[in-house]
């Protein structure tokens, strides 16, 4: 009873990013690969929970055409994006908010992502080079 109250009192927002985010597990060892998507998933798990703690939903990954997106008018064609869907307390942050914290925070390159960037970093605010998206769910 007790979770479905909080959960009444939170907004479900949705994340969709050209940086592979996929949670390994692998925090250190030979498996560069595995590590480094950790290590995105980790950065993303933190820079969200500057404002709260989210409740992680599901990780999905994707690969077709970005078109109808709204990711940076740079960004063409078929390429690999992750969605997040995660819950936060209703109030403890916005779009807005996940924009401005997410703008110019590093993450871990070379790894499955399809795009490239001059500069390994999630932007969030340049309709030319734009990585990450933010939406809520009704």
């Amino acid at each position: 009873m007790a979770l479905f109250l909080w959960r009444k009192y939170c907004m479900k927002y949705k994340m969709y990013t050209l940086v592979d985010i996929t949670e390994t597990g692998e925090r250190k060892g030979p498996n560069k690969l595995a590590v480094g998507q950790q290590t995105n998933w980790d950065t993303l798990i933190q820079v969200i929970g500057l404002r709260a703690n989210p409740e992680p939903g599901s990780v999905t990954q994707k690969e077709e055409l970005i078109t109808d997106l709204k990711f940076g008018n740079s960004y063409k064609g078929k390429h690999k994006y992750w969605i997040f869907e995660f819950v936060m307390p209703e109030g403890s942050t916005s779009i807005s908010a996940l924009k401005d914290d997410f703008n110019f925070i590093p993450f871990i390159s070379g790894l499955t992502e399809t795009f490239t960037s001059d500069i390994d970093i999630f932007i969030t605010k340049d309709s030319k080079t734009c990585n990450v998206i933010f939406e809520t769910i009704d």
